[in-house]
């Protein structure tokens, strides 16, 4: 018998924004009015707040467990825009925006997550289920429902939510395997944020896609790409000295969330006393571009930074976004200065949410200016916030957060950098200055960095 290919499938991949982020006209003229929008992005922004606030009493211990919603708001919230008031939404733990578009009240969150049963009574006639904690189980409440709705002739459907991990629950199997058996109207809406919990999408999965294990099924599959983050005018100078430079702006530079490689803690001695220093995170991603983060002074035209100034609000606040080449190149060749580059450690998923996190202030900043002050808010104080923000807890009141310069210390104790063999060690091998002034202009200049660092721990040599 010939060999034959029996099956061929392709799976549709919608981006309304390319990766360049330019708008499809075609795939999105007339979805939603632009009176819809404006309320959409309240609801969303009310749901971050409400986020924001529901974290903070966890972490003080005034409520229990809080899954934050963050950077997912916006995929059950479009679920909600569109389903009937009449489909059922079947959540997980992370679509508070879509319960609040359904008329949920925000105290049953709360509720909910303090403890309280009533939390979980959802208001009728508004056709939710309660919060599911329990990874994939409310997959086989949706097809129930639905499947309840097509045995009365009705014309409801069943949407829910469920994240990369829970297809790997048999109750995903189960759900899937019925409802597309029977013909049940449920659509099944998975949140892939290439974590199970502590385990990465690459371990606990090996087929390129989550979408493709509904085709097993005979389900139609689409998968939708929500990962694009795209930077406008992002500073890419080439420094000779500090005042011989060639100025380049790069209008557009995209990169995708999921392809986050290495998170960097980069720290410049500027100054002969060892506490003064620039401290700045760079972010380093799969196809190779490393963007730096830089939390520095706006100075007028010929001003000068001095400490004692930035006490009395003399500069603002600003946050750059530049090229490493750039951020590093311009304090390792211009200004000559000691400077080290030390891989960071982040629970897992966070390095994503702390990338967030910057993102979300960079625009904050834009829309609502702050004032630098030479001890409260810093280079490193501010990276501190946002950190605490996305981790609570993670970097406790420290003396050494006010003085840059002995930062390293505190974070190799806390173990929020890479061990490369004992203090002194990765002391030693982070130190990228003299290296780094040996780049010709033509090799990558991060890959140059980076082949001179340890790709990974280092045990201690006795």
């Amino acid at each position: 018998m010939p060999i034959k290919s029996i099956l061929k499938l392709e799976i549709e991949r919608v981006s309304i924004l390319d990766e360049h982020g330019n708008y499809d006209e075609k795939l999105g003229a007339g979805l939603i009015p632009d009176a819809d929008l404006v309320k959409l992005y309240e609801a969303m922004s009310s749901c971050r707040y409400l986020d924001e606030v529901a974290f903070k009493l966890q972490r003080s211990g005034r409520m229990g467990t809080y899954p934050q919603n963050m950077g997912q708001e916006a995929t059950s919230l479009a679920a909600a825009y569109v389903l009937n008031q009449d489909d059922w939404l079947v959540t997980c733990y992370r679509e508070n925006c879509g319960l609040f578009w359904r008329g949920v009240p925000m105290e049953a969150i709360l509720l909910h997550w303090m403890g309280d049963e009533r939390g979980n009574a959802m208001p009728r006639p508004h056709f939710a289920t309660p919060i599911a904690v329990p990874i994939g189980t409310q997959m086989l409440h949706a097809t129930g429902l639905a499947w309840a709705s097509k045995y009365r002739g009705e014309k409801q459907i069943a949407c829910t939510f469920f994240g990369d991990g829970a297809t790997s629950e048999g109750d995903f199997h189960e759900a899937a395997n019925f409802a597309a058996n029977l013909d049940i109207p449920v659509v099944f809406c998975c949140q892939n944020n290439f974590w199970a919990i502590s385990v990465p999408g690459k371990i606990q999965c090996s087929a390129p896609t989550v979408a493709q294990r509904g085709i097993a099924y005979g389900m139609p599959c689409l998968q939708v790409d929500g990962n694009d983050i795209t930077f406008k005018m992002v500073r890419d100078f080439h420094w000779r000295t500090t005042r011989d430079r060639d100025e380049r702006w790069e209008e557009e530079v995209n990169v995708r969330l999921d392809e986050l490689k290495d998170v960097w803690f980069m720290v410049d001695h500027f100054h002969a006393i060892k506490g003064m220093a620039h401290t700045y995170l760079t972010f380093e991603f799969e196809c190779g571009t490393c963007l730096s983060f830089s939390f520095e002074t706006r100075r007028e035209k010929g001003e000068r930074y001095h400490p004692w100034d930035g006490l009395w609000r003399a500069y603002e606040l600003y946050l750059l976004v530049g090229f490493e080449r750039d951020v590093t190149g311009l304090r390792t060749h211009a200004r000559q200065n000691k400077d080290y580059m030390f891989r960071a450690i982040t629970p897992p998923g966070k390095d994503k949410m702390l990338l967030l996190g910057m993102i979300q202030k960079l625009n904050q900043l834009s829309v609502s200016p702050e004032w630098y002050h030479s001890l409260l808010t810093t280079c490193n104080t501010s990276i501190v916030q946002i950190v605490n923000r996305v981790t609570p807890g993670r970097i406790p009141f420290l003396w050494r957060n006010f003085l840059p310069g002995h930062t390293p210390r505190a974070a190799f104790k806390l173990k929020l950098i890479e061990d490369w063999g004992g203090y002194d060690s990765t002391l030693e091998r982070a130190r990228i200055d003299e290296v780094a002034q040996s780049w010709d202009g033509v090799e990558d200049y991060s890959a140059m960095l980076r082949n001179h660092l340890p790709k990974g721990p280092v045990t201690e040599e006795i």
